[in-house]
């Protein structure tokens, strides 16, 4: 892995906790345990069900478009692209899905862990 990646991975992942914190309010924490939205590895998260309820479908445009000012500030503070900033954070995000929540998988299927 090259140097510059691993300090821009380094640097992305200092600001995880202020991605995670901003977008972690009690509608998102009640939609993931319910299983109503789950983490994607892109960095955004998505609503499980093919047809979700119109509260499901605003509380997921709310928090992406939270996440997608925080990734797009920290992609131009590291001089990276925005594509590979959702991705370092999707990656961890995904990972750090607790246990019988939901993520989606490499091939965007849902899947509970």
């Amino acid at each position: 892995m090259s140097r510059l990646l691993r300090v821009l991975i380094v640097a992305l992942l200092a600001l995880l906790p202020l991605a995670t914190a901003s977008a972690q309010d009690g509608a998102l924490t009640a939609a993931k345990a319910a299983g109503q939205v789950g983490e994607r590895p892109d960095g955004l998260i998505g609503a499980v069900s093919a047809s979700p309820s119109a509260e499901t479908r605003a509380l997921v445009e709310r928090i992406n478009a939270e996440r997608m000012r925080i990734y797009t500030q920290a992609a131009q503070r590291n001089s990276a692209t925005l594509e590979a900033t959702r991705r370092i954070f999707g990656e961890r995000l995904v990972r750090e899905t607790p246990a019988g929540q939901y993520y989606m998988d490499a091939n965007n299927r849902w899947m509970r862990r």
